[in-house]
Formats: structure tokens, C-alpha cells, sequence
């Protein structure tokens, strides 16, 4: 096998693209891990969940659709507590240097894969480190009771109490279906950490190399049981910058590049013949406020940042104009929006009224932290926060803007070490319960609910809102829900962004998920005279 540095390095990356059916992706930072059990974030979702594993449940490409994938079909109970699935037989798991399946996918691949998180006996269970926060946040551990194995093909999950989404909620890339037969190699040669390391699924594509910070390799996987993809050999290009992303798609180097900065846009698509998706995201932009800060456990210091914020200045500056600045925390399109919900607005001679009013005539000082990467919800944290710095200034707020490394920014996030932030969350479900409970639900706290927000009202709602089974009450329960969000506005709402990818003319039927994520699988490339405009 070639070295991964001859093979992957960026430097080598151009030759590829004169190969038949190779596709080079410019992502924007390497991933976490690339194992979806262990990971919370999109870039390592879309470099391990979206190419080499498969779930139960998956979306329809471009949708928020389910459709059948690891199980064929599902029942749910009428006390919406016990989900049976019918798994899809005859799908073969992936091979690498140190594993060859001898088995096809079965009930004992999904058992395995939620007892991992569930048991904390599990020989699983503490490898990596034994943390799952996408599966802590979203509170499985206390839903779930457990597994059933009925037959290979036939597994019952049962809940500990009724839960309207969790249908939906299979189709989570934590979710992801392992290889038992994997894991149980892995434990005889005392290396169950290589589950992680050396990721074995069911999916379109094998991991191939991956050198961390310069590029990751995959190869296709010929049993693939929707049929092989179009596309041979994936090969992801780490490129932290948006402009040299942008650059490396322009030269040739790249097909395909993510979270592009509103400047790349317009006149640059169009003198080089470029090609764009533009979709509507499920996510939400943010500010995240520390609500254990003192001077910001007061609602009027957080409503007078808010009503300080120009959002229409942001919307032109920072994401030209794709984007919608409407103050709710769920997208238009999800079940509860209100669109006569009356919001806060855009006036900062109110903002210094309420500083004065809360005790703080003159202002004060604060820590903004800024992501340090760009995402689908925020194409450029930096900008956001350097004009969020100059408007609170106008209300006497002085705002020292703190970058950190990814990890650790996320690492003291979580610890409730920051002043405010720039966040964004992108959903993947389509459900409003996966908006608000990871970000404002009390067990979220040190998950994924940064602004650390707690309110018993709140969290009822939500519990509501997942054991009603009637689809109107449930929006009249997110509706209020939203209500109570803004009476209390724990953090405050950049906006709605709309996705947007760069790519080269022989990029064909690509389709980007409205949660946000990058999916190869269904697209095609063509010779540029083939290929659509």
C-alpha cells in the first residue's frame, strides 16, 4: 500500500481529479473521530456516518423524508413505547487491513450498537473514552430500557416512556450500525479501541488513509446494498481557510468545497463557470450567553445585547443576504413556528434603557468567545463577531473577542468557562424536539444547552411535546415553548442560514440534506461538455 503521504497529501491531490470517478471534497477542518457513537459535529459526521455507516432509518436524499435503510420496515406500539424493526437482509458490512466479515448484517449488529452506550457493563462501553454526547444530550440513556432479539431479523426497542420521535431519531448519525462480529475480533487481539480508529460499516464507502489536518481517503464498497456508488474514490482535502478552499476549486484541485465566505459568491461563480447548491438549512445561528454569569442572570441585560444586535447588517455582511433573521429559535418549517410570535427587534436605544434599569448605566466588560471554524449555520464567526463587538459598544458594552483551537473552545464551552459565543446547531431529525432540547433542555447542560439555560416550564413542554402523539397539539406545545423562549431569551438568534455549496461544472445531481450535511452517494461526474450548468 502507498504511504498516506504520496497517496493523500494535498500537494498531490490535483492528479486526482484526471482519474475517472475520483471526487475531491475542500473540508473545512479534520474530523473529531470518525466514529459517530463518539463524536457531537457535522464535519466528523460527514466524514465517517454519511460515507462508511448506514442507520435503521435514514432521510431521503434532499429531504427530511424517512425512508427504510438497515430495517426494512417498523411498527410502533400504540402507547408509542415499544418500536419494532424489520431488518433488511442479505447487507454485507465493509473489509479493511485487519477484518474480512464472514457474516452478513443482523439483529445482533443493532443490539451490540446501542448496548455500548446503554450498558455501562458493556466491554465497550468506556473504550474511547467511553463518552457519547450526541447520545447524553438527546437523553437515550434514559429513554431506552432496553433491547429484544425476536430473530436475526426482527429487534423490539423498548422505551421507558412514550416517545413520538424516536422513529425520526433513528435516523440520527450517533445512531450509526456497528460490526458485532467487528467488535468481537477487536476484544480477542486487545485492541477494542481500533472500533474507533478503524471505522467497519455498512456503507457506500471504506476508509482507505487518513493523515489528521491534510487529507482522509475512502474507497468504494462494490456490495453496497442500494448498488455500488457512482463515484470510486472520495478523497477529502482539509482546508481550514475558505478562500484557498475556493481557491483549490477554482484550479482544479478540488470538486467540491464547503461553507464558503459571502465574498466567494456572485462574481466568482460566474467568471470561472462554477456550479452552486443553495438549500434551505435546518439550523439556527446564535450567540450563546453564559446564564450562570452573574451580571447576565438578569433577562434585561440579555434582551438589551439582543435588541443591540443589527441582524439585517449581519444578513448582508456576513452571509449575503441567504439567510432569515426572523428571532425564533425553529426554522419556519418546523412543527410549532409561530409566525405571529412577537419578537424582540433591532433597537439599541431600548438595549441602553435596560442595562440602565438592570444596573449597568454605563456598560460593562465581556468575553466574546469565536468559533473558530466556519460551518452551515455561519459561514464567518469572526465577521458576526467583530460587528456584534462594534454594536455593543453603542449600548457601552465592551466586548474583547477570544479565539481558541476547536476542541478546546468546545472543551470550555461545555464547562461553562466563556462569557457569550458564537454557536450555531444544525438538526437531523426534522423534528422541533431535536432543535429544543439539545439547546435548551435542563439535561443538556453541559452537552449541548451552552447558554446553560434551566427552566422547569421549559423542560415540561418539551416532555409534552415528545409523548403527545396528536401533531396539533404538539405544535400548540412547541408554539408555547417559543413563547417561553422568548420571555426569557437565554441566548440570542443570528438567524437561519441557507446551505450553500461551491462546486466544479462536472459535479453532477448533487443535493444537499437540509441538516446541513455533505452526502456523495446518487451524485455523478461527467466531463464538463456532458455535464450540466
Amino acid at each position: 500500500m502507498n504511504s498516506p503521504k504520496t497517496v493523500v497529501a494535498g500537494e498531490a491531490l490535483h492528479g486526482y481529479l484526471n482519474e475517472d470517478k475520483t471526487l475531491v471534497f475542500c473540508i473545512g477542518r479534520s474530523p473529531r473521530a470518525l466514529s459517530p457513537a463518539i463524536v457531537a459535529d457535522g464535519t466528523s459526521y460527514n466524514s465517517s456516518s454519511r460515507v462508511i455507516f448506514n442507520r435503521l432509518v435514514e432521510n431521503e436524499r434532499g429531504s427530511t423524508s424517512l425512508v427504510p435503510a438497515l430495517a426494512e420496515s417498523w411498527e410502533v406500539s400504540p402507547d408509542s413505547k415499544v418500536v419494532t424493526l424489520h431488518l433488511r437482509k442479505g447487507v454485507k458490512f465493509n473489509d479493511n487491513d485487519i477484518f474480512t466479515p464472514t457474516r452478513d448484517f443482523n439483529a445482533d449488529d443493532v443490539i451490540f450498537t446501542f448496548d455500548r452506550m446503554l450498558n455501562a457493563d458493556n466491554p465497550y462501553n468506556k473504550v474511547s473514552g467511553g463518552n457519547y454526547p450526541y447520545w447524553r444530550m438527546m437523553g437515550f440513556g434514559s429513554l431506552i430500557n432496553h433491547l429484544e432479539k425476536v430473530d436475526d431479523y426482527t429487534v423490539k426497542v423498548y422505551l421507558n416512556q412514550p416517545n413520538v420521535t424516536f422513529v425520526s431519531d433513528l435516523a440520527m448519525d450517533v445512531l450509526s450500525i456497528y460490526s458485532k462480529e467487528y467488535a468481537d475480533q477487536l476484544l480477542e487481539q486487545g485492541h477494542p479501541e481500533y472500533i474507533d480508529q478503524k471505522p467497519i460499516g455498512t456503507g457506500p464507502w471504506k476508509l482507505d488513509q487518513y493523515v489528521k489536518d491534510t487529507a482522509i481517503r475512502y474507497v468504494i464498497n462494490p456490495n453496497y446494498f442500494r448498488g455500488p456508488a457512482d463515484i470510486g474514490t472520495l478523497i477529502y482535502s482539509i482546508t481550514p481557510d475558505p478562500t484557498s478552499r475556493l481557491a483549490k476549486v477554482i484550479t482544479g484541485q478540488c470538486h467540491f468545497m464547503e461553507a464558503p465566505n459571502s465574498a466567494d459568491q456572485a462574481e466568482v461563480i460566474k467568471k470561472y463557470n462554477l456550479k452552486t447548491s443553495l438549500q434551505t438549512g435546518l439550523n439556527v445561528a446564535y450567540i450563546g450567553l453564559n446564564n450562570d454569569r452573574e451580571f447576565l442572570k438578569d433577562v434585561r441585560v440579555r434582551k438589551a445585547l439582543d435588541m443591540a444586535i443589527d441582524k439585517r447588517a449581519i444578513a448582508r455582511l456576513v452571509y449575503n443576504d441567504q439567510v432569515v433573521t426572523d428571532g425564533h429559535v425553529l426554522t419556519s418549517t418546523m412543527l410549532g413556528y409561530d409566525p405571529n410570535l412577537k419578537v424582540d427587534t433591532y433597537d439599541p436605544e431600548k438595549g441602553k434603557q435596560l442595562l440602565a434599569e438592570a444596573g449597568y448605566p454605563n456598560g460593562f466588560e465581556i468575553k466574546l468567545f469565536v468559533q473558530p471554524v466556519s460551518r452551515s449555520s455561519n459561514p464567518n464567526p469572526t465577521r458576526t463577531a467583530e460587528l456584534i463587538q462594534q454594536d455593543w459598544k453603542q449600548i457601552g458594552v465592551n466586548a474583547t473577542l477570544v479565539t481558541d483551537e476547536y476542541n478546546n473552545f468546545i472543551k470550555r464551552t461545555r464547562e461553562g468557562d466563556f462569557d457569550a459565543g458564537t454557536y450555531g446547531w444544525s438538526g437531523d431529525n426534522g423534528d422541533s424536539d431535536n432543535f429544543l432540547t439539545p439547546l435548551l433542555s435542563t439535561q443538556s447542560i453541559e452537552k449541548s444547552n451552552y447558554s446553560r439555560f434551566s427552566n422547569a416550564e421549559f423542560d415540561e413542554l418539551l416532555y409534552l411535546g415528545r409523548t403527545t402523539a396528536d401533531t396539533q397539539e404538539r405544535a400548540k406545545i412547541y408554539a408555547q415553548a417559543e413563547q417561553v423562549f422568548v420571555e426569557h431569551q437565554p441566548f440570542i438568534v443570528i438567524g437561519h442560514s441557507m446551505l450553500l455549496a461551491i462546486m466544479r461544472p462536472e459535479v453532477v445531481d448533487y443535493k444537499y440534506t437540509p441538516f446541513g450535511f455533505v452526502e456523495f452517494y446518487g451524485v455523478k461526474l461527467e466531463t464538463p461538455e456532458n455535464s450540466s450548468k
